[in-house]
C-alpha cells in the first residue's frame, strides 16, 4: 500500500535537531546501580525496556530528565509500562481520598470549564504536602527538578 507522507513532530525533530544522534553530555547511572526511586517504581509495577533514566542538558546548561536508549529499539516496541494506579489523571485525582474536597468546592472542580486541570493541580499540591505518605510524592518531587 502507498501511504501519503505525513508530518509528525518526531520526523521534524529527527531532521532538524538530530535526536537520533548520541548525546555525549547526558548523565546516566550504570545499569547495575538503581536509585531508591527506581527500586520503588519497579516494586509498584513500572517496567522499562531498552531505556534508562538520564539527565540531559539544553544549550544554555539547564538540565531536563528523559530516557536514554540502552540498545537498538525495534519498531513498535513498548518502552515504558506504567500501571494504571500510578498514572495521575483527573479521574484518579477525583476518586482519591480528597473526593469530599472536590465536592465541597463544586463550582471550581466539577462545574468549571477547566475542571480537569484544576482537579489535577489541586491533587498535585495536596500530595506534595503529604510528603512521603503519598505514593506520588517522588514523582511530584521530580517535576520541580
Amino acid at each position: 500500500m502507498n501511504y501519503p507522507k505525513r508530518f509528525s513532530i518526531g520526523k521534524m525533530y529527527q531532521r532538524e535537531k538530530g535526536i537520533y544522534l548520541k548525546d555525549n553530555n547526558c548523565i546516566s547511572q550504570s545499569q547495575d546501580y538503581q536509585t531508591k526511586n527506581q527500586i520503588d517504581y519497579i516494586k509498584q509495577g513500572v517496567k522499562l525496556q531498552d531505556v534508562q533514566l538520564a539527565t540531559f542538558y539544553l544549550k544554555n546548561g539547564l538540565p531536563y530528565r528523559g530516557f536514554k536508549a540502552t540498545d537498538d529499539i525495534p519498531i513498535n516496541c513498548l518502552l515504558v509500562q506504567v500501571p494504571r494506579q500510578l498514572i495521575i489523571s483527573s479521574q484518579t485525582a477525583f476518586e482519591s481520598s480528597q473526593k469530599a474536597f472536590y465536592y465541597k468546592h463544586r463550582d471550581f472542580f466539577i462545574d468549571h470549564e477547566e475542571k480537569e486541570e484544576h482537579t489535577i493541580i489541586a491533587f498535585l499540591i495536596m500530595n506534595k504536602r503529604k510528603g512521603f505518605k503519598s505514593k506520588y510524592y517522588r514523582f511530584i518531587k521530580q517535576l520541580t527538578y
